[in-house]
Order: C-alpha cells, then structure tokens, then sequence
C-alpha cells in the first residue's frame, strides 16, 4: 500500500521498522494527500 501511494507523490519518512510498529511511513500521494501507514500487531513474534 505505501509503494501504491508513493507513485507520483513524496515520501517524507521511508517505510522503516519503529519501537511502536513493524512497518511505518510517512506519504502525500499524487493529490498531495497526507498518509501516515503502520502495521499494527504485536512485535516480539
């Protein structure tokens, strides 16, 4: 989903493993509108 919406927008943080999260990134698709996507679930396995 962040590769879809990164077609054509800016990235302003790159997909990356968090403290909180397994996945999260910052976006504004090709509109210019914002997204921030997390995967959400637990860490330790």
């Amino acid at each position: 989903m962040f590769d879809a919406l990164s077609v054509g927008g800016d990235v302003r943080m790159p997909w990356q493993l968090t403290f909180w999260s397994s996945g999260f990134g910052m976006v504004s698709d090709q509109f210019g509108m914002p997204w921030m996507v997390t995967v959400m679930g637990n860490m330790e396995g």
